[in-house]
């Protein structure tokens, strides 16, 4: 090796050594930033994520903030650009940001009555005349945000199964707060609406009936920026792995959602069956 060369790749080690020592000290610097997507008003998500955020301050002894994203597309930018540390993704922004910018490490993803895949459901208001998905044709329809699992893409592939799209519907729009699609089939500005399960059930009692639920799908995950380092990214999994087994724990995971068991590992392959319907979507677009 002559001695220009080995100049070069001493230069480049160098370099290498001196950027991770200056992102290390940015991230000491700082807090942690822990984003959220808008699926909640803003209130009820600081309400709901707030104990969790305290909780990860103490055990990692360094501050941690919530980042409130605009929409689902910067959600999933400014994780994939590592723009914030952790992340609560839906599987379907995961799928996304990981297409468009690589592999992150999964930390945990929501257990939900002892399982961690959940179900969407399409709710139409009780006493309807609507009886399966067919019934959908010349209706006012409401989808959850374009990029949101259950709100969008898993109800674009309960229609496909059953012969419609979107050019069967007689009208539709994209609503990314769902609970304001469950109030719009309540009060009559849609005919039916895409849902996660949890919040179909929160107004099921409302007057909301199940007209199709989907396949079971995997859950929620929180996933943490590639520069935090191993070290970082494994003490954040076991805290959030931990909430289960105390009492404390689990006021935590109850203040996040009522029926949450806890927070459970997770790894890229289990959401390769919900790559294949995010695809098969793209494709029918």
């Amino acid at each position: 090796m002559n001695i220009m060369k080995r100049t070069a790749l001493i230069l480049i080690s160098l370099l290498t050594i001196f950027f991770s020592l200056i992102s290390d000290r940015a991230i000491a610097a700082g807090p942690l930033r822990f984003g959220l997507y808008p699926y909640l008003s803003a209130t009820k998500l600081v309400k709901k994520f707030s104990p969790l955020v305290d909780y990860l301050s103490r055990e990692m002894g360094h501050p941690v903030e919530l980042e409130l994203a605009k929409s689902y597309q910067e959600h999933i930018r400014r994780m994939g650009k590592e723009d914030i540390d952790i992340a609560f993704m839906g599987p379907i922004s995961y799928l996304q940001m990981t297409e468009q910018f690589g592999a992150k490490p999964i930390l945990a993803c929501l257990e939900i009555d002892g399982k961690a895949t959940y179900h969407g459901v399409i709710a139409v208001k009780k006493g309807d005349l609507l009886h399966d998905l067919t019934s959908l044709k010349g209706k006012k329809f409401a989808f959850g945000a374009i990029d949101s699992t259950m709100g969008y893409y898993v109800a674009l592939y309960m229609m496909k199964q059953a012969g419609l799209n979107v050019a069967s519907l007689g009208s539709y729009e994209s609503i990314e707060n769902q609970e304001n699609i469950a109030l719009g089939v309540l009060t009559g500005d849609f005919d039916a609406g895409a849902m996660r399960e949890s919040m179909f059930k929160v107004y099921e009692k409302e007057g909301l009936r199940a007209l199709a639920i989907s396949d079971p799908m995997p859950e929620h995950l929180f996933v943490a920026a590639n520069r935090l380092g191993s070290e970082k990214a494994a003490r954040l999994s076991k805290a959030l792995q931990a909430l289960k087994s105390s009492d404390k724990g689990k006021a935590i995971l109850n203040a996040l959602q009522g029926n949450l068991t806890g927070l459970v590992p997770a790894t890229d392959q289990d959401y390769q069956g919900l790559r294949a319907i995010y695809r098969a979507v793209e494709d029918h677009e």
